[in-house]
This record gives C-alpha cells, sequence and structure tokens, in this order.
C-alpha cells in the first residue's frame, strides 16, 4: 500500500504537470509556419485567437470557440472565416446585452 500511495502521488503530479504547461502553439496555426507565405501573420493571428478567447469567456460561449477551432485553420482564409464568425457571436451576445463576467487576470489561449 505505501507503494501504490507514491505512484498515485506521482501519477497526479505528472499529469498536472502535463496541464498546466503552454500549449505549443507550432501545431495550431499551420498556415503561418516558418517558411509561409503567412509568417509575418503569426503574431498577429495568436494576438486575435487570445482575444477571441478572453471575450468567448467573460460572454459564456467557451464552447462555441472550442466549436469553431479558429486555431485549427487549415488555411489562412479559412482562419478568417471562423473567426469573423466568432466575432459575429460576440457582437450578437453585445448586441443583447448578456451578461459580461469581469476578468481581471491574464487569460492567454496560447
Amino acid at each position: 500500500t505505501r507503494n501504490s500511495f507514491w505512484s498515485k502521488t506521482r501519477r497526479v503530479r505528472k499529469e498536472e504537470a502535463d496541464l498546466d504547461q503552454r500549449r505549443t502553439t507550432e501545431e495550431f496555426i499551420r498556415w503561418a509556419a516558418p517558411g509561409s507565405v503567412y509568417v509575418y501573420d503569426y503574431d498577429k493571428a495568436k494576438s486575435t485567437i487570445n482575444r477571441l478567447y478572453l471575450l468567448s469567456l467573460r460572454y459564456g460561449i467557451v464552447d462555441k470557440f472550442y466549436e469553431k477551432n479558429p486555431h485549427d485553420a487549415p488555411s489562412h482564409t479559412e482562419f478568417k472565416k471562423r473567426v469573423k464568425s466568432l466575432r459575429n457571436l460576440v457582437n450578437y451576445r453585445i448586441k443583447t446585452s448578456a451578461i459580461k463576467l469581469t476578468i481581471k487576470t491574464d487569460i492567454v489561449f496560447m
């Protein structure tokens, strides 16, 4: 029983460490990879995704964020379509005076 306690503790620590580490952004935004035509848009796309993630948290539509999956778009045009549809969802929430959460900490998706 003593060994099982330590193995469970080690397993929990490993799982928590995996969850706490930052996402590798190279597996997202594949269309802006180094050597690509859109390499200069990488930082802009990353900040757009972070901004949209924060807005979706504020307005309670995180499920829509993961449903639209803007960070996993295969091309630049598909990325723009997904971002536009998410912005439309957020703008609709703003227009209908939905409840907005106040988030005072820094939240970054990637």
